[in-house]
């Protein structure tokens, strides 16, 4: 898989913003951070020329479909398993995309998101959200993908240390497909 972009808390409008938790204390190794990592896999799932899009309504942000990935699974056995949860949709003609690694040095975190794009198999389904998805106003989308870039670009601004990195991202998911379609 391709590298689409690296992430850095440096790149990043923080201000004044904290992470939302902290699981690990700062440790030094031989003058560098030690990150734990986490894999996920994320989706650009079309279905009538549009993707599915995750609205999180208190989170001032949209994101893609996708999550991480369980230690016993596979990457494509974790991207059916978050699709089916986020979307409700079973996924065909999957194809790799690229790769995008953030590291956010504050909670010593290195996330590896493995990106695909896919096609919905059979009908859209209906999503399955977690207690804290519903709590933070989730909604599935389906729009076209330029619409989806305007959007994040000039109408998402989420106030939270993971919902920044979160549209970093997820847009530069985007721009990168669409720069890649073009």
């Amino acid at each position: 898989m391709r590298l689409i972009k690296e992430i850095y808390e440096k790149d990043l409008d923080l201000g004044n913003i904290k992470p939302d938790f902290i699981k690990t204390k700062v440790r030094e190794q031989a003058g560098e951070k030690c990150y734990r990592f986490r894999k996920a896999a994320r989706a650009l799932i079309f279905h009538e020329n549009k993707i599915a899009i995750l609205k999180a309504v208190k989170l001032n942000l949209h994101k893609l479909p996708g999550g991480g990935i369980d230690k016993t699974e596979s990457i494509i056995q974790g991207l059916h398993r978050e699709v089916l949860e986020e979307t409700g949709c079973k996924i065909d003609n999957i194809h790799d995309h690229g790769i995008i690694i953030e590291y956010r040095d504050t909670i010593e975190m290195a996330q590896i998101s493995y990106v695909f794009t896919c096609n919905v198999y059979g009908t859209a389904g209906v999503p399955i959200f977690t207690q804290k998805e519903q709590d933070e106003g989730f909604q599935l989308l389906w729009l076209k993908v330029p619409e989806v870039i305007k959007i994040m670009k000039d109408e998402d601004k989420p106030n939270t240390y993971s919902g920044r990195f979160i549209c970093a991202r997820d847009l530069a998911i985007l721009q990168h497909y669409a720069g890649f379609k073009m």
